[in-house]
C-alpha cells in the first residue's frame, strides 16, 4: 500500500468484489431478442469453466437429493436453493472479470447474507403454496361439476378441462413468483442489497421485461422437456448454464452490459 500522502490519487478499477458499483437507479428495458443474447453469452461463460461448473452442479444435485429424502427436507431445499444459486452466481461474477473460478464457490452463499437469500426460498415457496392450494380445491370442483356425478374422472371432457385449466393456471403462478424472486439471490449476493429492496428491484426490472424473460421462460420449458431424453444427467450442465444466463440478463438489465 502507498503510504504517501503527496502521492497522486490512484483510480480504483471495478471488479467483483466492488458490491453495487454501476448499479442502474431504473432497471432497462431490453428487446425480446435479448432472451437469445442472454443464452449465447451464459453458454459462453459456461465454457469458460466447463469441468468446474459441472462439479459444481454435480455437489448441488447430491444435497437435494440428501435433503428430500429426509423428513421436512422439502422445506430445507426450498430455503437452501437460493443460497446455493448464489454460489453459481457468484461464481459467475467472478468469470465476468476475469477472476477464476473454483469449487469453492459452491459454499459461497453462505457467506453472504445467508439469511436474507433463505427468506427469498421461503417466500417463494410461500406464495407459490398460498395461491397454489386454493387453486388446487378449485381446479379439483370445476372437475367435479363437469362430471357426471361419479367424481373427477368420471368424464373425459371434464378431465381434459380440468387439466388444462390447471397447466395453465400453474404456468402463470409460478411465472409471476418468478418475477418476483429471479434476480433477488444475485441483488443480494453481489450487491449487498436488503431484502425487501432486492425484491423490489428484482421485480422492477422483470416487469420491464417480460417480452425477453417470456421468450427465455419458453427455450428453458424446451431444453428441460429435452433432459427427459439424458435420464436427467443433462442437468449438470443445464443449472449452471441457466445460472450464468441469469447472471448475464442481470447485468444487462440492471448495470446496462
Amino acid at each position: 500500500m502507498n503510504q504517501n500522502p503527496y502521492a497522486a490519487p490512484q483510480s480504483r478499477v471495478v471488479t467483483a468484489s466492488m458490491p453495487g458499483a454501476g448499479l442502474l437507479e431504473q432497471p432497462l428495458a431490453l428487446p425480446s431478442s435479448a432472451a437469445f443474447d442472454w443464452l449465447r453469452k451464459g453458454w459462453r461463460m459456461f465454457l469458460l469453466a466447463p469441468g468446474i461448473w459441472v462439479l459444481m452442479a454435480l455437489l448441488a444435485g447430491l444435497g437435494y437429493a440428501f435433503f428430500v429424502m429426509i423428513p421436512f427436507g422439502g422445506l430445507v431445499v426450498q430455503a437452501l436453493m437460493p443460497i446455493v444459486l448464489a454460489g453459481f452466481y457468484v461464481g459467475a461474477d467472478r468469470l465476468n472479470f476475469g477472476e477464476s473460478l473454483d469449487l469453492a464457490q459452491i459454499s459461497a452463499g453462505f457467506s453472504r447474507h445467508p439469511g436474507p437469500l433463505a427468506l427469498v426460498g421461503v417466500i417463494s415457496g410461500l406464495v407459490q403454496f398460498a395461491i397454489m392450494l386454493p387453486l388446487a380445491f378449485g381446479l379439483i370442483a370445476i372437475g367435479e361439476g363437469y362430471g357426471d356425478g361419479n367424481g373427477l374422472f368420471a368424464n373425459g371432457d371434464a378431465l381434459f378441462v380440468t387439466m388444462l385449466v390447471a397447466i395453465v393456471a400453474m404456468t402463470l403462478v409460478l411465472f409471476l413468483v418468478s418475477l418476483l424472486t429471479w434476480f433477488a439471490p444475485l441483488l443480494i449476493a453481489i450487491d449487498h442489497q436488503d431484502l425487501i429492496q432486492a425484491l423490489r428491484l428484482g421485480f422492477r426490472g422483470c416487469r420491464r421485461n417480460v417480452a425477453p424473460i417470456l421468450l427465455l421462460a419458453t427455450v428453458t420449458i424446451s431444453v428441460l422437456l429435452g433432459l427427459l431424453l439424458t435420464l436427467g444427467l443433462g442437468y449438470l450442465v443445464v443449472l449452471p448454464w441457466y445460472c450464468c444466463v441469469s447472471y448475464v440478463a442481470y447485468r444487462q438489465i440492471f448495470f446496462g452490459d
